[in-house]
């Protein structure tokens, strides 16, 4: 008996296959939303063959002019364990086990309706579903819960192409019309449809026209690229799928990875884990950028995005599988040297910029001391709001300086010029600016930098001008925090409160506010045995060492303010003149105690609680 099912299953797979190159089975689907889109009209053009998706986005196309043999309209979903289908002809359902045991059959379930499948062991199982002459089979896995329909193979179209004989239109009021080609393996279709209007708009999966393209893309801001469009995306090796992000909502990579991808560890921990090649990435962003008037899309990693040739070429064929791009039209950036290995299409920036030294991105101008940072030194060093600072190469990320210039051309909407249009600062991109005499001369001077469309201009300037320029762009208010240095013995933050905080400071005050927190009825996990030593033992060491006199000579010291070396040299011998200093033995003394109450610890951490 067993060998007699399967072999009528051979027998009864064939004839669909035999047939299918004249029918058309497809869903379509919101390409923003990935909801079915109901009642779409799908024709086949230069003929009068034409049908409509029914409610769930489904439709089933005969192309009678070449196909005489009869079929059943009969279009099935499969929802959870569920059968849905709807037709003019009643279905017989049978269900079978992968080694042909008819496991149940139903010859009569009517033309339309629902069915639940039943509770399987868990296994691969084969249904088969009967009206008339049409036979249909589906592979089916259990996992012992939930009985799924496997995949039938479906081709998902994203080329929108001039019309040939063998195309599909499919219109509906609403969304832009798509025109899809076909050939002779496709059978099963999965379409994505384009709404004219997505107010919330966050991302798409897949770019199926320039519309989407210029749907989620952004203009760069206040430079001279104005026929430059860039939509930022993120490669998810997660879920192996393209993120094409709304640029127009989200400016940074981070900001929608936190918001739509669920990534909640920070923008520092987002820039150290998903723009580095390490064991925890798995999000490869980057940027999609469209030259109008060289008609091409070039693919830009910032150089701090570290790529692998083979994430690289991954990320490239991802573009190319969702997208309605080309080979011809998709470029990679090729602004370093391994990128040449990476057996993809390159454009040098040579060719991209036509031999351009120079490079406007934010249009502003400010005054600001000119620094030399190598960008793998960026973490360690100190910038002043009041620095102009020349990099090697485009960093990730940037404190509020008062310009930048880097070596490598910038995309418009990289990371630090959205930084720097925000902030209302100069930067541009100048190819020779790391061994420029110009710029060379005037290190560590105070200087003038204007960012200019075709020019910038780059000079010597006066403390004078500086202040002027800076009182009327800066925030003149000063801020004097509330601190009480009366208070003394050590703080159990286990009985310690936000109102602490001009005893002991921000972020002893807070903690202190953790402990009290239960999540589910159980305490945060935190460190034991916290205390604070309050903000009177500091003032003490500094008055026992005769520093306050020193400090305040050096905040009114002209050369302390005018010239960041010295500065920079002054804060040293400070810091050198605190350490040296004995600590209040009483201090000391309060800290062994408390220590010796946890010997059970081999090891202790302190910690600044405030600036």
């Amino acid at each position: 008996m067993k060998s007699n099912y399967r072999q009528s299953f051979i027998l009864l797979l064939f004839p669909f296959f035999l047939h299918a190159q004249a029918i058309y089975d497809g869903q379509i689907r919101d390409v923003a939303t990935h909801n079915p889109v109901s009642f779409v009209k799908v024709e086949l053009l230069h003929s009068d063959v034409h049908t409509f998706a029914n409610q769930y986005g489904d439709f089933l196309l005969k192309n009678t002019e070449t196909d005489s043999i009869p079929h059943n309209s009969v279009q099935y979903r499969f929802f959870n364990n569920a059968i849905i289908w709807e037709g003019d002809h009643d279905i017989a359902m049978e269900l079978f086990s992968i080694d042909g045991r008819l496991l149940r059959s139903i010859p009569d379930l009517g033309n339309a309706g629902s069915y639940l499948l039943p509770n399987l062991p868990v296994g691969i199982y084969l249904l088969r579903l009967r009206t008339g002459d049409d036979i249909q089979t589906f592979k089916l896995f259990s996992n012992g819960i939930f009985t799924r329909i496997a995949s039938r193979e479906a081709v998902w179209h994203r080329s929108s192409v001039a019309p040939r004989e063998d195309t599909l239109m499919l219109s509906k009021e609403g969304y832009y019309t798509r025109l899809i080609p076909l050939s002779g393996n496709d059978t099963l279709l999965r379409i994505n449809m384009l709404k004219k209007e997505n107010k919330e708009l966050h991302y798409f999966n897949e770019l199926i026209a320039p519309l989407a393209f210029d749907l989620l893309s952004s203009a760069p801001p206040r430079t001279y690229d104005a026929y430059v469009s860039t939509v930022k995306i993120i490669h998810n090796h997660d879920d192996d799928l393209m993120y094409y992000i709304n640029t127009k909502r989200y400016k940074y990579h981070f900001t929608f990875a936190e918001k739509q991808l669920g990534f909640k560890k920070g923008n520092f921990v987002f820039n150290q884990t998903q723009y580095l090649e390490n064991e925890n990435r798995y999000l490869y962003p980057a940027n999609l950028n469209y030259y109008q008037d060289l008609d091409i899309y070039v693919l830009y990693l910032v150089s701090g995005n570290q790529m692998s040739c083979e994430n690289i070429k991954l990320l490239y064929q991802k573009i190319l599988e969702t997208s309605y791009l080309s080979k011809e039209q998709l470029f990679l950036f090729a602004n370093r040297p391994e990128f040449q290995n990476c057996e993809v299409p390159l454009i040098s920036p040579e060719e991209l910029y036509e031999g351009q030294n120079y490079q406007a991105l934010n249009l502003a101008e400010n005054y600001g001391y000119l620094r030399k940072v190598e960008r793998k030194e960026l973490e360690d060093t100190y910038l002043s709001r009041h620095d102009i600072i020349v990099f090697d190469a485009i960093p990730n990320d940037v404190s509020v300086v008062a310009g930048i210039i880097t070596t490598d051309f910038q995309t418009p909407l990289s990371h630090i010029n959205i930084l720097s249009h925000n902030r209302g600062t100069p930067n541009m991109a100048l190819r020779n600016a790391w061994n420029n005499p110009q710029l060379d001369s005037l290190l560590g001077e105070l200087v003038f930098l204007k960012v200019q469309s075709d020019s910038f201009i780059l000079r010597k300037a006066t403390l004078a001008e500086a202040n002027a320029f800076w009182a009327l762009h800066e925030p003149q208010e000063i801020i004097t925090l509330d601190k009480d240095t009366t208070f003394q013995g050590l703080v159990d933050l286990a009985y310690a409160n936000h109102s602490y905080t001009d005893r002991i400071g921000g972020k002893a005050s807070n903690f202190a506010e953790i402990l009290k927190v239960h999540l589910d009825g159980n305490p945060i996990p935190v460190p034991e045995g916290a205390f604070a030593i309050p903000f009177y033992y500091y003032e003490q060491h500094l008055k026992d060492a005769g520093l306050y006199d020193f400090i305040n000579q050096m905040l009114v010291d002209s050369a302390f303010i005018n010239q960041p070396e010295l500065r920079k040299a002054r804060l040293k011998e400070l810091r050198d003149r605190i350490k040296d200093h004995p600590l209040n033995p009483e201090l000391i003394q309060l800290v062994e105690n408390k220590i010796n109450h946890f010997a059970d610890f081999s090891a202790y951490r302190f910690r600044s609680s405030t600036n």
